[in-house]
C-alpha cells in the first residue's frame, strides 16, 4: 500500500502534511515540503491537499500546484546537502566580509548535480532569513536552496559535541535521504562521520573533489534503486568485515550442512526437525511420510554441495548460469524474468564492492523466485569473500517474515538489509572457524 499525504495550512500559517504512517511534515515552504513527501516515498497521485467540506483549511491553488510541480521534478530522487557557510564558503576569519571566494567553486558542483538541494546549517540562520541567504547565492542556484536545519538550544559544553549531527538528524525526522555535509567544524558532528566533508577553512580542490564522489555516488545509487525497484540506507551496511578465506568459509558450510538445509527448509515451509533432516541426509527413514518435502530436502542438500564446488574452484559467479546450477534441472517458469534480472543488475553488482550488501542486494532480487536459490546465491557472494553465510536462526523466522511483507509493501530495504547482515554468521569474518 502506497504512502498518503494530505496537506493542510494551519493557524500557525505553515504547511502541514500528515502521512498515513502516523508522521507528520512541517514546513513553511512548498519547495521543501515538496521535497521531503518525496523524500518520504510520497508519490505525487498520493500527495491530497486538505478538504474544505471536512473543515479542513487548505493550501492555496497556486501553492498546491508549486507542491506538485516541484514533486514532479524531484521524483526522480534528490540528494541533499546541508552546508555551513563561514569556513567553507569564505574563511573563518573573513567571515565579516562581504566576499565569499569559494562561492562560484561550490556553485559550479551544483549545476553538475541537478539532484541536489542544499539546506543551510550555518549559525547565520539564526539571525538571517532563508531568503536573505539566497540572495548570496547566483541566481539559478537560489531556488535550490530549501530550508534550514532548526536551531536546538545549547545548555552546556556537552551539548555542543555532535550538535549540528542532531539538527540534521531532526530535520530529516526520520526520512531515507541521500545527504552530506559540508562543515568546518567536526566537532558538531559525530566521530568518524561518513556523512561528513571537513573543508580546511574554504572550499578548495580537495573538498570539491570529495564533494563531487560523493554527488557521483548518490547519482549512481538514484539509477541502482530505479533499476532495481527497490532503495536502502547504505549505513545499516556493516563496513566490510574482516574474513578469512573462501576454503574456511566452505569447510564451515560443510561441516554444519544439515543444519544450514534445515534451516533453508524452514523457510520454504518444511516442519522437520533437525534431527530427521540430519537422518534423511545420512541415507536413513523417517515417520513422516511426504515424499514431495523429503525431495525438496534432498534438493537443498544437492544445491548446497553445488555451492560449496563452485566456491572453492573459484567459478562462482553472480549470473543466470550459476543460478540454474543451483537450482536445478526442473524447469523453471520464471526464466524470462531472472534473466532480466541478471541482465539489468549486472553493472550494479559489479559495482558494489562491500560483499555484505551485494550479497543482501542479490537476495532481494531474486527471493520471490524461489527461496533457497535466493539464499544460496546469496550465501555464495559471502563465502567467495571468505564470509560465513546467511543462517536464520528458528526463534527470529517470524521477525524475518514479517519484515519481508514490510519490504514487499514499501520497496524500503533498510530494515532486512539490517536484519540479514545480522544473520551471517554473528557477523564475523570466516577466520572465526577453527
Amino acid at each position: 500500500m502506497s504512502l498518503e499525504a494530505r496537506i493542510t495550512l494551519e493557524q500557525d500559517e505553515l504547511l502541514h502534511a500528515a502521512l498515513s504512517d502516523g508522521r507528520v511534515l512541517v514546513s513553511g515552504d512548498a519547495r521543501e515540503l515538496a521535497m521531503r513527501l518525496v523524500a518520504a516515498g510520497v508519490e505525487i497521485s498520493a500527495a491530497h491537499c486538505g478538504d474544505w467540506r471536512e473543515g479542513e483549511s487548505f493550501p492555496s491553488k497556486g501553492t498546491a500546484i508549486a507542491i506538485k510541480y516541484e514533486m514532479m521534478k524531484l521524483q526522480r530522487g534528490v540528494s541533499l546537502l546541508f552546508l555551513d557557510i563561514d569556513g567553507v564558503l569564505r574563511p573563518f576569519q573573513g567571515r565579516h566580509l562581504p566576499d565569499f571566494p569559494y562561492l562560484r567553486r561550490f556553485e559550479n558542483v551544483l549545476r553538475s548535480f541537478t539532484a541536489a538541494r542544499v539546506v543551510i546549517t550555518s549559525t547565520l540562520r539564526e539571525t538571517m532569513s532563508l531568503d536573505a541567504i539566497r540572495e548570496w547565492f547566483s541566481k539559478d542556484i537560489q531556488d535550490r536552496i530549501i530550508g534550514c536545519t532548526p536551531v536546538h538550544e545549547l545548555k552546556s559544553g556537552e551539548d555542543h559535541m555532535a550538535s549540528r549531527y542532531r539538527e540534521i538528524m531532526a530535520y530529516l525526522n526520520g526520512l531515507t535521504v541521500q545527504w552530506v555535509a559540508l562543515d568546518d567544524d567536526s566537532s558538531l558532528y559525530p566521530r568518524h562521520c561518513r556523512r561528513l566533508i571537513l573543508c580546511d577553512d574554504g572550499f578548495r580542490v580537495a573538498e570539491e573533489s570529495a564533494l563531487r564522489h560523493k554527488l557521483e555516488t548518490y547519482d549512481w545509487l538514484r539509477n541502482a534503486f530505479e533499476t532495481l525497484g527497490f532503495s536502502w540506507n547504505r549505513e545499516v551496511i556493516p563496513p566490510r568485515a574482516r574474513a578469512g578465506t573462501s576454503e574456511q568459509a566452505c569447510f564451515h558450510l560443510q561441516r554444519n550442512s544439515p543444519e544450514f538445509v534445515w534451516r533453508l527448509g524452514l523457510l520454504e515451509g518444511l516442519r522437520y526437525s533437525y534431527l530427521e533432516v540430519k537422518t534423511l541426509l545420512e541415507g536413513g527413514a523417517i515417520q513422516r511420510n511426504r515424499l514431495a518435502d523429503h525431495s525438496k530436502v534432498r534438493k537443498i542438500e544437492v544445491a548446497t554441495q553445488i555451492l560449496v564446488d563452485l566456491v572453492r574452484s573459484g567459478k562462482f559467479v553472480v549470473d543466470k548460469s550459476t543460478y540454474d546450477k543451483l537450482y536445478g534441472k526442473t524447469p523453471n517458469r520464471f526464466d524470462v524474468e531472472i534473466s532480466n534480472i541478471f541482465w539489468r543488475a549486472e553493472v550494479i553488482f559489479d559495482e558494489l564492492t562491500n560483499p555484505i550488501e551485494k550479497a543482501v542486494v542479490c537476495y532481494l532480487c531474486l527471493f520471490e523466485y524461489d527461496h533457497p536459490t535466493a539464499f544460496l546465491m546469496t550465501n555464495g557472494i559471502l563465502m567467495q569473500s571468505g564470509l560465513l553465510p546467511i543462517c536464520i536462526v528458528p526463534e527470529k523466522l517470524p521477525k524475518f517474515r514479517e519484515m519481508m511483507i514490510g519490504f514487499k509493501a514499501t520497496k524500503e530495504a533498510s530494515g532486512i538489509m539490517r536484519f540479514l547482515s545480522s544473520c551471517i554468521g554473528g557477523n564475523r569474518g570466516a577466520e572465526s572457524v577453527s
